[in-house]
């Protein structure tokens, strides 16, 4: 007789979710720190709140764009 697992729907989509952002913010910060470590910041501007940097990297153009915030 074989036993049939029951998938609670709600359940797995809520640990996939979770594994999603989780990953999501590992994908998204290990390029960010390596390429703030060998870049150079070109141009630095800000609008609507968000912060935003021209970097070079490996002799290319790249964008990092994030939430400004102030220190003072």
């Amino acid at each position: 007789m074989t036993t049939k697992l029951k998938f609670n729907k709600k359940v797995g989509k809520k640990i996939l979710a979770l594994l999603l952002s989780v990953l999501t913010v590992f994908t998204c910060i290990t390029p960010v720190m390596s390429v703030l470590a060998d870049s150079s910041i070109k141009d630095v501007w800000s609008s609507s709140g968000m912060a935003h940097h021209r970097l070079e990297v490996d002799g290319k153009d790249a964008f990092c764009c994030h939430k400004a915030t102030r220190l003072f």
